[in-house]
């Protein structure tokens, strides 16, 4: 009878302990699960807001390109939920905070054989206060200041964020408008008046300071100049507008920033074609103005380009939008790289499209705008 007793008691004893590994192997299984889609939901939202947003911004500039009405809108509020009434949750509840890493999986999870989830997600036009200071405002000294000092291209950030242009050498001041309208054959020879007297001399800006400055100013002051190249800083003074200024040697620069709207109705007109310089081959639009191109010292590509959408440009292109019931895209990646020291003219040649550098920087431009919170957010790509 006792050998029986045993006999039942190991078999108990051995039955509790495989229970307890298969309990736990379950465990295990849950918890990878339940990592594996937290993760794929939160790569799968990041994807979805950076093709919303950059497409807005795509969008819009499709718009203007036609002088149509813009719109911006918010993008906020991801979360999951039921697709219909027969669909199961997934769901993350009871997890003390600090035993966390004890109890992840225990209890805490669950999933529905067949649980079939959708995003919520709130899609809002901008109120009027939010739409004036957001889109509508002249960009901030210190968003400029920011781009100025990281190293993004110099041509592209006068391009795009200068309105207007003052040339002060002594008591001889040049005003120079950079107007769209009076820009084409990216500026060569023969075109020196209107907006490519201001292309011309930001060009000629931007080689003079592509090298560290001499000083640049505090975030603090904001009616110093932000950068100070081949000059004492301690020779200038404050200017009492407090307008944004960039000093070379003798000459001050005194700039007028654009506003995030004013900047994609700029590059819009800029794709409006000239007869007498059509596209390149396989561009739908393409800008008439062009900056250094991606990996290149010297060669140019334009600010722009737009390009009917196939399968490709849909993996693989920063931003797919419909417009006029049609898809295009843009931004092309940019993925070359070439260095020779021994033979630097070897790695000379047209490296890359900047299109994604455009959206990229107007996107960044709309999240510094948004509020003191956004301005840290971005992590731009340094473009060199």
């Amino acid at each position: 009878m006792r050998r029986l007793v045993r006999a039942l008691v190991g078999v108990g004893a051995a039955c509790a302990a495989s229970a307890c590994a298969v309990t736990e192997a379950r465990h295990e299984q849950e918890r990878r699960a339940l990592t594996r889609r937290i993760v794929d939901d939160a790569i799968a939202y990041n994807e979805a807001y950076s093709s919303a947003i950059s497409g807005q911004v795509l969008l819009n500039i499709l718009r203007a390109y036609n002088r149509q009405p813009r719109q911006y809108m918010s993008m906020s509020g991801f979360a999951n939920s039921d697709a219909d009434s027969r669909s199961a949750s997934v769901n993350v509840s009871g997890l003390p905070l600090g035993r966390l890493g004890e109890e992840w999986g225990q209890g805490a999870f669950g999933i529905g054989a067949n649980a079939r989830l959708e995003p919520e997600y709130r899609v809002e036009p901008f109120g009027e206060n939010d739409f004036s200071e957001i889109a509508l405002a002249p960009t901030s000294a210190r968003v400029f200041q920011h781009y100025w000092n990281t190293g993004w291209n110099r041509d592209l950030l006068l391009f795009l964020l200068v309105e207007r242009m003052e040339v002060v050498r002594g008591a001889d001041v040049v005003v120079l408008e950079n107007s769209p309208g009076t820009i084409a054959a990216n500026c060569g020879q023969g075109y020196d008046i209107g907006g490519c007297a201001f292309i011309r001399a930001a060009r000629e800006l931007a080689a003079r300071t592509n090298r560290p400055a001499t000083a640049h100013a505090s975030e603090s002051n904001a009616c110093l100049p932000i950068a100070v190249y081949d000059r004492d800083y301690a020779s200038i003074g404050e200017d009492p507008s407090c307008a944004v200024r960039i000093v070379v040697g003798e000459e001050t620069y005194r700039l007028s920033l654009r506003s995030l709207d004013a900047m994609v109705y700029y590059v819009g007109e800029l794709m409006r074609q000239d007869a007498a310089h059509p596209p390149s081959s396989g561009a739908f639009l393409e800008a008439r103005l062009s900056i250094r191109a991606a990996g290149s010292r010297v060669e140019q590509t334009p600010i722009f380009r737009i390009v009917e959408a196939d399968d490709r440009t849909e993996r693989e292109y920063a931003a797919t939008v419909t417009y006029a019931g049609r898809r295009y895209s843009a931004g092309a990646p940019a993925n070359e790289f070439c260095f020779r020291p021994d033979d630097p003219a070897a790695c000379e040649g047209l490296r890359g499209d900047r299109s994604s550098s455009v959206l990229e920087f107007l996107v960044g431009i709309l999240a510094y705008n948004q509020s003191d919170a956004a301005v840290r957010a971005p992590q731009n790509t340094i473009v060199r």
